[in-house]
């Protein structure tokens, strides 16, 4: 019956149907797009909307998304752009070198800055120069508006947390009410890691949050230090 169908002139998205043509006794459609270039279609595609104009229509919204504010184009991808990219890496991807300072610690993006870099880039503004890149005023604080600031190295390096006396301890920013334990949403399991000056280790992973509390009370309890519930 698709055959016999007649979709002569009817509009589908970009696309108007012109004419059938066959290949190999199956059906096909040239379509006129409003930009003016002609494109061959199977009726399903039109019918089920897969398929709204000639190629044109993804152009158009690429270009657009680039005018929003001109930043995510691979060749001239903008130094905030980046530092909203490096924030997300840093705080997911357990493959980045250094996820273990702020993701594996519980760092974590808020979610007015994950979802839009438009968010992040109106709430932070451009950098005032090239020395400057993104800070957290409190280390142990998330990526969020009132937390982040534009910073050169040296004022970082004067807000840097000290470190510890005791030389082994545990991680004090969790989502568990234990130290040294946190959620890791992509392995759906409680990590569980302790600290060497500043060198974090990792100690395992459970689906129970306390058997997670154990491994880091028997990391610290190696070390004569006490672990605080």
């Amino acid at each position: 019956m698709s055959k016999r169908l007649d979709i002569t002139d009817q509009q589908f998205g970009r696309l108007v149907a012109k004419k059938p043509i066959y290949f190999n006794g199956k059906p096909k459609w040239e379509c006129l797009c409003s930009c003016g270039n002609l494109k061959i279609m199977g009726i399903s595609e039109l019918r089920g909307g897969s398929t709204r104009s000639c190629g044109c229509l993804r152009v158009q919204i690429n270009r657009n998304l680039r005018l929003i504010h001109g930043d995510t184009s691979f060749e001239n991808m903008s130094t905030e752009y980046r530092s909203w990219s490096g924030m997300i890496q840093r705080c997911e991807c357990e493959r980045n070198e250094r996820y273990s300072r702020y993701g594996g610690r519980g760092i974590s993006v808020c979610t007015r800055w994950r979802n839009s870099f438009s968010n992040f880039l109106s709430d932070m503004g451009r950098k005032p120069g090239p020395e400057y890149s993104l800070d957290r005023i409190n280390n142990d604080g998330n990526y969020e508006p009132k937390n982040c600031r534009w910073a050169t190295s040296s004022q970082q390096a004067m807000n840097r947390k000290r470190p510890s006396k005791k030389r082994y301890y545990a991680n004090k920013s969790c989502s568990s009410k234990y130290l040294g334990v946190h959620w890791n949403k992509f392995r759906n399991r409680w990590e569980a890691s302790g600290y060497i000056g500043r060198k974090r280790k990792y100690l395992g992973r459970s689906e129970d949050e306390y058997e997670a509390h154990l491994m880091v009370d028997k990391f610290l309890s190696a070390q004569g230090v006490k672990n605080a519930r």
